[in-house]
């Protein structure tokens, strides 16, 4: 059979690549190795106007962990929890040691 074309190829690798990091992405969560950005909120304050206030609800919004039970959020968060939240995919694995 024919070889890929390169195009095809770089693709191959870019995808073998993402699909790395994010295995290892998801061993440092289920490791305990992730943290989530400090002191991060979405930016949503009228979360404070509910009744009862949801506790993951601070005054500059909502944080990290209100997505560990509405995961579903994740993609529709504000200020993206994906890059912030270890249950949506983001925060570090840097512990600051």
């Amino acid at each position: 059979s024919p070889l890929p074309s390169r195009g095809v190829a770089d693709a191959m690798r870019r995808l073998a690549f993402l699909l790395l990091a994010v295995s290892v992405k998801a061993a440092n969560v289920s490791n305990g190795v992730c943290i989530d950005t400090a002191g991060w909120t979405n930016g949503y304050t009228a979360c404070n106007n509910y009744v009862p206030v949801d506790p993951d609800c601070h005054k500059d919004g909502v944080v990290c962990h209100f997505y560990k039970a509405h995961p579903s959020f994740c993609a529709k968060g504000m200020n993206d929890p994906w890059m912030n939240c270890c249950t949506c995919g983001g925060g570090s694995d840097f512990n600051g040691q």
